[in-house]
């Protein structure tokens, strides 16, 4: 029998099964399939790693549950309380306190930002007098710039400072819809400067402790580094770990929450009833409606979402004919799924830790939820068909690892030259490089990312930093000089000249 149709007879014994011969509820069968759906997804992908799950609808919490492990090493189990790193889910936050900053007077999100950085220059044709703060939050500023994305979301060197000396060297991508993280930096830039607090401390302030998330942090150091998920690729049922952690100086406005699947069940019911929780308007209606609104159309396909358009750090998308607000987020080993239905009042979120044959798992989970208490007829045959799309993905994904011929690392040359390649490499744009020994090897150091060098030639090596694998090149004078200067080959040519 082909494997798409043992998943079938699977899911259909499965969902059969998750009924009980004593009389259950209407909510009681839903859940039971939708914990029996989850299950078969995993044990059908071979994830061992962790996956935790919040549905809400009205005012109340339907569902928690967490599956696999958060360190699989250590036998860790995933729960509800297990922080995850949510990456870009962040910016829905981000625009709700500048939104709430904006309700209070402190700001106004449609001033122009040279209302707030008078002293910031931005290279023509941008100009700071006809950019506001919603064209940040709406991704339609035209502003990009690699380097700032690269020291803050991966190598933490950077302060608001030269941010803002990096702005002066940015980039013109046209004043319509572009997703980027830049945009994001900059808002958080202003709240500090206009506040004199940081946008960290003012999440806890405005959001976090009004809604009751206590495990809720833009601080790594606020959590025992135990409690913290491992991160993986899962690959053919094999889960590996990547090395790419995330520290206080890579927590930024763009990509810097950890919440749990608990906490984000507060986070859907604020939302799904506009500004409203635990009997308190914590934020107008009309600022709700605003924020969930569409500001800036755009056409693009998510997985089964038919995004239209982008409100205040929230995408406005079309599943099965029925409206989706949502804002994933997706990083190193890493992915959070967190979206509601606003004509229905109800939300899903779903964090993991594994951007392998798991990536796609939160979407149909999601689905499924949806499709269920939405009391669509075919939910199954939709499930069915999704997981079907995911595991055929998967099996390419193996046939594709299958086929990769690793080339046999060549050891270092007996004379080879520590002194010729170790120290410091700096670059105005891009921050610096420590290259030193480690055991009989190079190791790169580049901010928060780091890792071993495998040595290809005199001038050339490959370093392993997280999930990435970046070529290096070394550039020599003369043949007995020391190294002048390095090239790392990352989303741009980044060029480093050797200090000293």
């Amino acid at each position: 029998m082909p494997r798409s149709k043992k998943l079938f007879v699977v899911l259909f014994i499965l969902l059969l099964s998750s009924s009980s011969i004593y009389p259950q509820s209407p909510t009681v069968i839903k859940i039971n399939r939708i914990d029996s759906f989850i299950k078969l997804v995993r044990d059908s992908l071979g994830i061992k790693t962790g996956l935790t799950i919040s549905v809400v609808r009205g005012d109340s919490i339907l569902f928690e549950n967490a599956y696999g492990y958060s360190d699989i090493e250590k036998k860790v189990p995933a729960t509800v309380n297990t922080p995850f790193y949510i990456a870009s889910s962040t910016k829905s936050f981000t625009a709700e306190l500048t939104k709430i900053l904006s309700d209070e007077g402190a700001l106004n999100i449609d001033d122009p930002i040279s209302e707030y950085l008078p002293g910031l220059e931005l290279p023509p044709p941008l100009n700071t007098q006809t950019i506001s703060l919603r064209d940040l939050l709406t991704h339609r500023s035209g502003i990009e710039s690699i380097p700032i994305v690269l020291r803050t979301a991966y190598t933490g060197q950077f302060t608001n400072k030269k941010l803002l000396e990096l702005f002066s060297k940015c980039r013109f991508t046209g004043k319509k819809y572009r997703y980027t993280n830049t945009d994001y930096v900059l808002a958080s830039i202003i709240i500090d400067s206009v506040t004199g607090k940081s946008w960290k401390d003012l999440l806890k302030e405005k959001i976090f402790d009004p809604l009751g998330m206590k495990n809720t942090s833009t601080y790594v150091s606020h959590y025992v580094k135990s409690d913290l998920p491992a991160s993986y690729t899962t690959t053919a049922g094999r889960a590996i770990g990547v090395r790419l952690e995330k520290t206080d100086a890579t927590m930024h406005a763009a990509g810097g929450i950890y919440s749990t699947a608990d906490d984000l069940a507060k986070w859907l019911l604020f939302n799904i009833n506009n500004g409203r929780f635990n009997g308190k308007q914590i934020v107008s209606a009309e600022s709700m409606k605003e924020i969930h609104s569409a500001q800036e159309d755009f056409h693009q396909t998510f997985f089964k979402y038919k995004r239209f358009a982008y409100g205040l750090g929230w995408i406005r998308s079309d599943y099965g004919g029925r409206l989706l607000i949502h804002h994933f987020g997706s990083y190193v080993g890493t992915r959070a799924h967190i979206s509601f239905m606003p004509e229905e009042k109800m939300g899903v979120a779903l964090l993991i830790n594994d951007d392998g044959d798991a990536f796609y798992t939160p979407d149909l989970v999601a689905d499924y939820v949806y499709n269920v208490f939405g009391n669509v007829k075919n939910a199954d045959s939709i499930a069915y068909s999704e997981l079907n799309y995911i595991t055929e993905r998967a099996e390419r994904e193996k046939e594709k690892e299958e086929s990769k011929t690793e080339r046999e690392e060549i050891p270092l040359p007996a004379d080879f030259n520590y002194g010729g390649y170790t120290g410091v490499y700096t670059d105005d744009d891009f921050g610096s490089v420590k290259i030193e020994k480690k055991d009989n090897g190079l190791f790169l150091a580049y901010g928060n990312m780091k890792g071993d060098m495998s040595y290809k030639d005199r001038n050339n090596f490959t370093a392993v930093l997280g999930q990435f694998k970046v070529k290096v090149e070394f550039d020599f004078d003369d043949k007995t000089n020391p190294a002048g200067s390095l090239i790392i080959y990352g989303p741009v040519k980044m060029t480093f000249k050797k200090k000293g």
